[in-house]
Formats: structure tokens, sequence, C-alpha cells
């Protein structure tokens, strides 16, 4: 009985094994199909290819210098290498079409590119899921793009990244945090996306970054600023378009290694900026378009590393304001100011003849008359003067003659009398000018007959 047991196990294992060998096999299924690798466009080729849809277009050439290319014949027979594109958002004219998904193809042929820029709504995940092999890239801008969530995630990987511009790009809070694994991003530019406080909590997440813009951002308040405070690396911070409160600027000034400051277009009074009155090692301070008038700068200690100043469309820098500046800042080597409705005297320039290594300085507004001229006459060391709103005569040009460095002068009305002209055919260091829209038509023929290799812009 279990011999007969056995012998139909037996049977029936063997019986199995011959039904299985006699099967039809199952097909293998086929290994699945490798993506092929895009054909290599010679670099000349794609030069073209790039122009044609009005990129702009960087290349390294054999001597190791980058240049921006206007034309691709430039490069013709010439080994480069790219080192810059930027897409535009649509074709050049007169077509002006928005460019398509396809024409972002020929990124699969830039994986090398250090710099690259983005612009448009054409611009989805993915165009951006093609970045994937940029292992070298360490500048990007994106500008009025549609992205989500795995292009963020795509940018956070970018091993090399160290300059990040998003405008207009649909980032918020959330995806703004998916960039902090970018601990090699040294420059940061946000503007205009509905980012809030939170989001910004993510700035003291990137050891290294230096510079920082924010602008258009319409939801922040000064806890953002108290997260800028924690960048400990900042050198440069920029805004534009966010309505400034005094605590912002108390959370700036605690940025001790600020080296560039500047807050255009913010409703700021003299009594507001005094934070920055700290910062010990700043050496360029934008406030154009704000209140500011100078007299801030009457309390602020010497700041000899401060170089460049622009009050461009503010409040009006008075005598006392001019003082306070020649002051505090001594070493001072670029200035724009706009004059006070007063005017000024030509008293406050007394304190400018210390004023060194002024080099270019610009004054906005009526004021500027033969007196101040003959002051001005005495900042020997300028080479660029704008004093669009003076009212001169020949005794004024005579006068600022005397800046043998002098090259570039804008004046709006600039006399054109037969003194004057005679004083401005002297005048040979002169190279360029620059004159109001509204000045008489008979203004170029008259200036280029007294000194015929002077280069003349007439405003629009």
């Amino acid at each position: 009985m279990i011999f007969a047991a056995a012998l139909a196990f037996l049977f029936l294992r063997t019986g199995g094994a011959l039904a299985a060998s006699n099967a039809t096999p199952a097909p293998v299924p086929a290994p699945p199909a490798a993506t092929p690798r895009p054909v290599r466009i010679p670099p000349q080729q794609l030069l073209e290819k790039l122009r044609a849809l009005g990129a702009e277009v960087w290349v390294k050439n054999p001597l190791g210098n980058v240049v921006q290319v206007k034309s691709a014949a430039e490069m013709a027979g010439t080994k480069f290498t790219f080192s810059r594109v930027d897409f535009p958002a649509q074709t050049p004219a007169p077509d002006e079409k928005p460019l398509t998904v396809s024409d972002y193809d020929l990124l699969d042929h830039l994986a090398d590119l250090p710099e690259l820029g983005l612009n448009g709504e054409t611009v989805n995940d993915a165009v951006i899921a093609k970045l994937r092999p940029f292992k070298l890239l360490h500048s990007l801008y994106l500008g009025d793009v549609k992205l989500t969530a795995p292009s963020f995630t795509l940018i956070a990987g970018l091993p090399e990244l160290r300059d990040l511009q998003l405008r207009g790009t649909g980032l918020s809070d959330v995806t703004l945090k998916m960039l902090s694994p970018l601990h090699k991003l040294r420059s940061l530019h946000l503007a205009g996306d509905a980012l809030s406080d939170d989001g910004l909590a993510v700035l003291g997440q990137f050891p290294a970054l230096e510079e920082l813009e924010l602008s258009e951002l319409e939801k922040i308040t000064p806890i953002a600023f108290a997260h800028v405070a924690e960048c400990r690396a900042l050198k440069s911070f920029y805004s534009s378009g966010i309505t400034l409160y005094p605590r912002m600027l108390e959370y700036l000034g605690q940025c001790r290694k600020l080296e560039s400051v500047a807050l255009s277009d913010a409703v700021l009074k003299d009594a507001d900026i005094q934070p920055l009155a700290s910062l010990s090692k700043l050496r360029a301070l934008d406030l154009s378009e704000s209140s500011v008038t100078g007299g801030a700068f009457a309390s602020w200690p010497a700041r000899v590393d401060l170089t460049s100043l622009n009050l461009h469309g503010a409040g009006g820098v008075d005598d006392a304001g001019f003082k306070n500046i020649g002051r505090a800042f001594p070493k001072i080597s670029e200035m724009t100011v706009k004059l006070a409705p007063g005017g000024m005297s030509a008293a406050a320039f007394v304190s400018f003849r210390h004023l060194a290594n002024l080099h270019s300085f610009s004054m906005d507004g009526p004021g500027v008359s033969d007196q101040v001229a003959a002051e001005l006459a005495h900042c020997e060391t300028l080479t660029a003067l704008a004093i669009p709103g003076a009212q001169l005569t020949e005794k004024g040009v005579a006068a600022l003659s005397h800046l043998t460095h002098l090259t570039d002068l804008s004046i709006d009305a600039p006399p054109i009398s037969d003194p004057a002209l005679k004083v401005f055919g002297r005048w040979k260091t002169l190279k360029s000018m620059h004159i109001g829209k509204d000045a008489v038509p008979e203004t170029e023929f008259k200036l280029r007959g007294a000194l015929p290799n002077l280069e003349i812009q007439r405003a629009e």
C-alpha cells in the first residue's frame, strides 16, 4: 500500500514535469526601451538656433574671456563654450510669438551650462525637468513662469546652485521651504510672489547667503525681517515695492556684515533710517524715491567705508544735509541727490572740498548757479558730473572747465553763447555730454563745432 502510494506520487511529479516541459513557454517581457540621447548639435549650429529664438547668449572664447554674442556669425570658425543663455518669453520681431515647449529642447544640448535664464508662461514643469542633468549650473533666473512643487524639488537638487532669482514663479511658502537643501546658495532674489512671514523663515537655513532681495511681497510684516537678521553671512540687501516699517530697519541693523543696502521706493523718513547707522561695514546706501533729506546723517558716526550714496528722487537735500553728508562719508566717491525745493547755496559745498575721492556726482533740481559751479570746481577728482537743472552762463562753464579730469557732463540746457562755446572749445578732457530733450535745436550743432569729437546724447 505504501509502495503504491509512493509510485503514484512519483508518477504525478514526473507527469507534472513532463507537462511543464511540453507547454509553450511564457513570453519574456522586453526590457524597457532606453530614452535615446539627442544627437549632439555642433556649438555653432546651436548658437544659430538660440539666436533665432531671440535668446541672449554669452560664450567663453579661446582667450578665456566671457563675451556676449550679438550675431552667430561673430563666432564662425572659433572654438567656444557656452557660458550663459537667457531664453526670452517670445521670438523676436517680426513674429513675436511665444516660445513653445519644443523650443526648449535646445536645453538638452546645454547640460554643462553654468548660467541660465528662462522667461514666460510657456516655461512649465516639463521644461524645468530638462534641468535634471545640469550638474554645473550655478546661476538660475526664472521670470513669470508657471511652476508647481516638482519643479522646486528639482531646483533644490541642483548641486552647484549659488545664485537663484525667482520673479512671479508661483512660489509659495511651502515650495520656498523646499529649497532649504541649497546650502551653497549665496544670492537669492524673491519678487512678485505670494510669500508670507512663514515662508521666509527658511532664510536662516542658507548658511552661505550673502545677497538677498525681497521685492513686491505684499504679505510680509516686520517678522519677515526678523528672519533676515538670521542670515549671518548677509552682505547685500535690496527691497522695492514693500511697505517698510521702522521695526524692519531695526532688524536690518542687526546684520553686522551688511555692506550694501538698497531700500528704493520706500516711504522712509530721516528718523526711520537711524538703525542703519550701526552698520560699520556699509559701503553703498540707496534710499532713492524715499523721504530722506540727509538730516539723519547729522548723528551718524563717520563711515569711512561708505563710497556710494543714492538719494535720487528723495526728500531733497538742503545746505545742512550736504554738510551732514560731507562729514559722515568722507571717502564717498559716487553721490546722487535731489536738491531741496529751496535749492542750495554755494557755501554748502565748502565742506565738499575735502572729499578727495569724489568721482561721480549728480544733483537733480533747480538752484545750481554760476556760484555753485565755482564751488564744484574745487572737487578736482570729478570725472562725471550731472547737473540737469543748472542755469549757467559762460562764467559757470569756465569754472567747471577747471575740472581737468571731467569726461562726462549732463546738463539739460547748456549755454551756447559765443563766449561759452569758446570755453567749451578749450575743454579738452570733455568727451561726452547729455542734454535735455527741450534744449534748443542748434545746441548739438554748436557744441560739435566747438568740440568736434564730443559725443552728445539728447534725452528722449
